[in-house]
């Protein structure tokens, strides 16, 4: 025989070390092990192979040769000498001796790859004389299945925001009497908003969640129990000055059953999300199920700040398992910093890359007004009146910011019919500029004449919706004869309608 060289190559790169994230040579580190009938029942015989200590027979290297080299290929030499080294002496074997040792403590980056399994594959170079046996199951003589599915951890399809929640999240993430999810909806003046959203995040297979215990035998880094598998949601295009807080999180099963795996919640800066601090980790500080499906549901409850005009650009979210951060350094070594080599460790990767879910809209700068009763006909007119208040002498500076804008009537007739005007540049009556209604200033105009301009005819009872593109709208409207009677109908300011729920909500 030979001194010949055995090397282990995975395929894909190495990120644990061999004195990392434990001590050198030993658990939960990379390191060898060589079973004997003792310490192994299921090994039956003499093992020729001494780990760690130089022997005439044959010394399998504890811990074994690791370099960068050897990281970024995914390979590990191990020489077969007296004293485990490419320069040692000779083994000499019996002919039927049989030498082994278990390779224990290997962590894999599967980032990029296209396999769909992982397999450990033995070859023996140069060496003469050895052979290399395989369980019985594997597909080649030294090779073993180590990874035996790879699939991507979160995935676009199981991110949604539901409107209809289960008992068991609305109970325990929104106030009390909430029980619907959606988008939230927000404006300065707190006219038609919701300040709650609930997002739903699916695991896609039944153990990608795990807590510190349950990840790689409890062999994280740094070593704590806030070294769970994490999910990490971000947050984009929050607005300068708008604060979102009131997050927080639950754990179900697929039927919205509270499951075990008790999330920890760390949310942006002290406890609020804003435009600089964007992001939601949820760990898990106890075991979670490794056999069914687990949901993670992430709700926040409130809304405040920002100036005027707020953006149109709603407020997305996407996913991604944390913590994040590169397999290994720019020279191939492993990371092994408090802040780079975190076990377990995974690549950012935001989903849904593209359309997000929208989790808070800011609706145009709008206000919708409602005359509940119009008429025009039988000698009677409704004369109309609208003021653009976003020009007063409340606060310093101003609560409203000075906005111009157009006006839509949609006009509801007793006889069904439904008509929809909105101002032009030649629409009737007096104080627009161009069709604006420009801040500071009152548009008057008879009912009669807006009929005209939208091709309504000449008769109308109903009721009308007013609807303006700035906000602060507020108005007047009286119903006359020209011959001394007047009578005033009011012009309510709407507050947007909640969503419907049924009765099983």
């Amino acid at each position: 025989m030979s001194i010949g060289i055995l090397s282990i190559s995975f395929g894909v790169p190495i990120t644990s070390g061999t004195a990392f994230p434990g001590g050198t040579g030993v658990a939960p580190s990379l390191h060898i092990e060589c079973p004997t009938a003792a310490s192994n029942p299921a090994f039956v015989g003499t093992n020729k192979f001494s780990c760690g200590t130089a022997t005439t027979v044959a010394t399998i290297l504890n811990p074994p040769i690791l370099n960068a080299t050897s990281n970024q290929g995914g390979s590990i030499p191990i020489p077969l000498s007296t004293n485990g080294t490419a320069t040692g002496g000779v083994i000499t074997w019996a002919p039927g001796d049989v030498g082994v040792f278990d390779l224990k403590g290997v962590l894999l980056s599967l980032n990029g790859t296209t396999l769909s399994k992982i397999s450990a594959i033995l070859t023996s170079t140069p060496g003469a004389g050895y052979s290399i046996g395989s369980p019985t199951s594997a597909a080649s003589p030294g090779s073993q299945d180590v990874i035996t599915s790879i699939l991507p951890g979160i995935t676009a399809d199981k991110i949604s925001l539901p409107v209809s929640l289960p008992t068991a999240v609305s109970s325990a993430l929104l106030p009390a009497g909430v029980t619907v999810g959606g988008a939230a909806v927000y404006n300065l003046l707190g006219v038609g908003t919701k300040t709650s959203f609930v997002l739903r995040i699916e695991e896609n297979y039944q153990d990608l969640w795990k807590s510190s215990s349950q990840f790689n035998g409890g062999g994280v880094f740094p070593p704590s129990t806030a070294s769970s598998t994490q999910v990490l949601v971000q947050f984009n295009n929050i607005p300068a000055g708008v604060s979102i807080g009131g997050c927080n999180a639950i754990l179900t099963d697929t039927s919205g059953n509270a499951s075990a795996g008790t999330p920890a919640v760390t949310v942006g800066s002290l406890g609020v999300l804003n435009t600089s601090a964007n992001t939601i980790l949820v760990g898990f500080t106890t075991p979670v199920s490794q056999s069914s499906v687990d949901v993670v549901w992430v709700a926040c409850t409130s809304i405040t700040g920002g100036t005027a005009p707020l953006p149109a650009t709603a407020v997305t979210a996407q996913v991604t398992m944390a913590p994040t951060g590169s397999a290994l350094s720019s020279t191939g070594g492993v990371l092994a910093a408090i802040n780079t080599g975190q076990i377990p460790r995974y690549q950012l990767a935001l989903v849904p890359a593209t359309t997000p879910p929208v989790v808070v809209q800011f609706p145009a700068a709008a206000s919708t007004l409602l005359i509940p009763f119009a008429t025009v006909g039988g000698g009677y007119n409704t004369g109309i009146a609208i003021s653009n208040t976003t020009t007063d002498p409340l606060g310093s500076p101003s609560l409203a910011t000075a906005q111009n804008g157009s006006l839509t009537f949609t006009l509801f007739d007793n006889s069904g019919t439904v008509k929809t005007y909105t101002t032009v540049a030649s629409s009737p009556g007096s104080g627009l500029t161009a069709g604006v209604l420009n801040s500071g200033k009152t548009y008057l105009v008879n009912l009669s004449e807006i009929l005209t301009a939208a091709a309504a005819g000449a008769t109308f009872n109903g009721y009308i919706f007013v609807q303006t593109n700035f906000t602060n709208a507020h108005g007047a409207a009286y119903v006359y004869n020209g011959a001394g009677f007047t009578s005033a109908t009011p012009v309510l300011v709407v507050i947007s309608r909640p969503s419907q729920e049924s009765l099983g909500q």
